[in-house]
C-alpha cells in the first residue's frame, strides 16, 4: 500500500490539514476493510481506482464530522485522492451549519451539480496526486473567496490543536459570548456542541499517543490522556471505535504488515513534513 501527503497552497491552508492519497500496491500488504472511527475532522474523498464497495457507485463523496463508528469492505484493487480540513471547515466550504450535516456521507456531485460533475471526471482521469492537487485547490479557492470566518474559529483550532485539554470556560471567555451564544456558534462551526467535540478529538488523541509512546498498560495511557480511570476510557473508545481498547490496541501490537499500515495511516495525516504540491 502506498501512501502519501501533499501541502495545500498558502491561500487555503487556514481550512485544509493536508491533501492525502493511498492506493494498494500488488507487491505489498493491502487491507481489506477500512474502520471509520469518530473524527471532529471533515474529509473529502474521491475513489479514482477502486475503493469502498458501499460507495462503488459514488466515487466522490464529502465526509462530514461524525460521532459514529462503520466497518467499510474495500474492492481488491483502491486508490483514494483525499482532503483533511480543519473541524471549522465545512461552514465555510458549504455555506450552511456544520450542525446540518453531522454524521452525514454526502455525495459530492449532488452537492455542487455539474460543476461538481466536471471536477470529479477531471480528478479521477488525472495521471498524478499534485494534478489533483491543483484541480482541487483551484475548486476550493472559488468556494472560500471572499468568506469570512467565524471570528470564534480560532479557539475551535486551539481546542483541536490541545487534543482537547483545554477548560471549556477558559477557552470561551476571550470570545466575551455568553454560555448559549458561545455553544450555538461553536456548534454551527463544528457540527458538535464543546464537550462533545473535545470528547471526540481526545479519542483521536489516544491512538496517536499509544503509538507514538511506550505503554505497560492501558490505565497509564487513560491517565495520560486525562480520563477518570480505565473504565472511563474503555467506554468512551468502545462508543467511538465500535471496537472494545484493549482489543483494538492489541491488534495494532501485533507487528505484522497489516498493524504497520494501520499506524502509518493513524500518523500519517498528523506529520508535520509533506511532499511538495505543485
Amino acid at each position: 500500500m502506498n501512501y502519501a501527503l501533499l501541502q495545500p497552497p498558502p491561500a487555503l491552508r487556514h481550512l485544509l490539514k493536508c491533501f492525502w492519497t493511498i492506493e494498494s500496491s500488488p507487491e505489498s500488504f493491502n487491507p481489506k476493510e477500512y474502520y471509520l472511527m469518530a473524527d471532529g475532522c471533515p474529509e473529502l474523498l474521491f475513489q479514482y481506482k477502486g475503493g469502498f464497495t458501499a460507495f462503488a457507485g459514488q466515487r466522490a463523496q464529502v465526509r462530514a464530522q461524525h460521532a459514529f463508528s462503520r466497518s467499510l469492505a474495500l474492492e481488491p484493487e483502491f486508490g483514494f485522492f483525499g482532503v483533511r480540513f480543519y473541524p471549522y471547515a465545512i461552514q465555510q466550504l458549504l455555506g450552511m451549519p456544520a450542525s446540518e450535516v453531522t454524521d452525514e456521507i454526502l455525495d459530492f456531485n449532488d452537492l455542487f451539480k455539474q460543476v461538481g460533475r466536471d471536477l470529479s471526471e477531471q480528478i479521477l482521469e488525472a495521471k498524478t496526486a499534485e494534478e489533483r492537487a491543483g484541480l482541487l485547490s483551484a475548486f476550493l479557492l472559488t468556494l472560500v473567496q471572499d468568506k469570512v470566518l467565524d471570528p470564534i474559529y480560532h479557539l475551535v483550532g486551539q481546542l483541536d490543536s490541545l487534543d482537547g485539554q483545554v477548560d471549556l470556560t477558559q477557552l470561551r471567555h476571550p470570545s466575551g459570548l455568553s454560555i448559549k451564544q458561545f455553544e450555538r456558534r461553536f456548534k454551527a462551526i463544528t457540527g458538535f456542541a464543546p464537550k462533545q467535540f473535545a470528547r471526540i478529538v481526545r479519542f483521536q488523541r489516544t491512538k496517536r499517543r499509544y503509538i507514538t509512546h511506550s505503554y505497560a498498560s492501558l490505565t497509564k495511557l487513560a491517565y495520560d490522556c486525562h480520563y477518570y480511570d480505565q473504565a472511563h476510557f474503555s467506554r468512551e473508545f468502545k462508543e467511538f471505535s465500535g471496537v472494545p481498547a484493549s482489543h483494538y490496541f492489541a491488534y495494532i501490537d501485533k507487528g505484522d504488515a497489516e498493524s504497520k499500515a494501520i499506524k502509518e495511516l493513524i500518523l500519517g495525516k498528523e506529520r508535520p513534513v509533506f511532499a511538495k504540491a505543485r
